[in-house]
């Protein structure tokens, strides 16, 4: 299971370097998902910084997977931080 997450990862980056409209949601919870599952921790920040510059800390299913993501690596601190910065909290919050 390891192995697909870490191609998953590696064709989130190629999409990321290619691709000149940026990614979408949906795009960003999986590798975070990914990088969670496989404890590519620095990844997972970098794809954090992503979702910052491209202003998609705002959607709240981001922010909910960086919640899930910073659980799963067990940094509570950010997980924390990132959950109290939801404005628009959902069910899955």
């Amino acid at each position: 299971m390891e192995g697909e997450h870490l191609q998953a990862l590696h064709l989130f980056k190629k999409l990321s370097v290619h691709t000149n409209h940026g990614l979408n949601e949906f795009a960003l919870c999986g590798a975070l998902t990914a990088c969670a599952s496989s404890k590519a921790v620095e990844f997972g920040k970098a794809i954090h910084g992503r979702t910052i510059k491209d202003g998609m800390l705002g959607m709240t299913i981001v922010s909910n997977s960086l919640v899930t993501f910073y659980s799963k690596i067990a940094n509570l601190e950010d997980s924390v931080r990132v959950f109290e910065m939801i404005e628009r909290k959902d069910i899955v919050s």
